[in-house]
């Protein structure tokens, strides 16, 4: 009677064709699952950088030409995208960490407070050597429809029938007239005739500045005060 149920279970295995899997599978899947682990907390360390540059950049100016008030204004800065990316690889970080050898040990709770903090740290060290705007640049420049997908300072300044216009000066024509080429590889003609003082050291080929005034046509607009960039 011992010797009964053993005797069924090999019978099912060999009828099953049930065979032990071989070592090195194991150790592919503990790897694969670790890698996924580290890459998704590297990939939330640069979704950190991002999110942290998208507020430092954030330029809460905009909102008192545009009247708009401040909940307006803090709703517009939020970077849902990343916001959302950053929670998905959260959880494929604690996925992984959970499917490894030891991850039983651990609660969910603490996986993901330990995937956070090193996401954060790293995405605060990342930030302070300028990763975060390198990444939002390329993407904006190389992946179709990102920009609508992310509201940035430079869409902010982007509103010429608002009185918002930003961009490089491509060349100075005359004392009251340059060529400005904004973020979105538009030519426009600034006027400067009502502009006050010396502008000079504004308003020079390559430099990159805000500009706040009336449209008047298609590719015209007039400026009614004009500061550098990064001010």
């Amino acid at each position: 009677m011992t010797n009964v149920l053993p005797k069924k279970i090999i019978e099912e295995i060999k009828r099953q064709g049930i065979a032990p899997r071989p070592r090195w599978q194991f150790l592919l899947k503990r790897w694969v699952l670790w890698l996924l682990s580290i890459f998704s907390t590297i990939l939330g360390g640069i979704a950190i950088a991002i999110i942290i540059f998208t507020f430092i950049d954030h330029d809460a100016s905009v909102r008192v030409y545009l009247k708009q008030s401040a909940v307006e204004d803090i709703l517009s800065a939020v970077p849902y995208f990343w916001l959302a990316t950053l929670v998905m690889l959260v959880g494929v970080s604690k996925y992984g960490v959970r499917h490894t050898a030891f991850g039983y040990r651990y609660t969910t709770a603490r996986i993901i407070a330990i995937v956070l903090i090193i996401s954060v740290l790293m995405g605060v060290g990342l930030n302070a050597m300028d990763v975060g705007e390198r990444v939002q640049d390329f993407l904006i420049e190389t992946v179709p429809s990102y920009d609508a997908l992310v509201y940035t300072s430079k869409d902010a300044w982007s509103q010429p029938e608002k009185g918002l216009l930003g961009g490089t000066v491509i060349s100075v024509i005359s004392r009251e007239e340059f060529e400005l080429l904004d973020f979105h590889k538009k030519s426009w003609r600034v006027n400067t005739s009502e502009l006050q003082g010396n502008n000079d050291s504004i308003i020079r080929q390559g430099a990159i500045i805000r500009i706040i005034g009336t449209q008047h046509e298609n590719s015209l607009f007039r400026a009614g005060q004009v500061f550098p960039w990064n001010n």
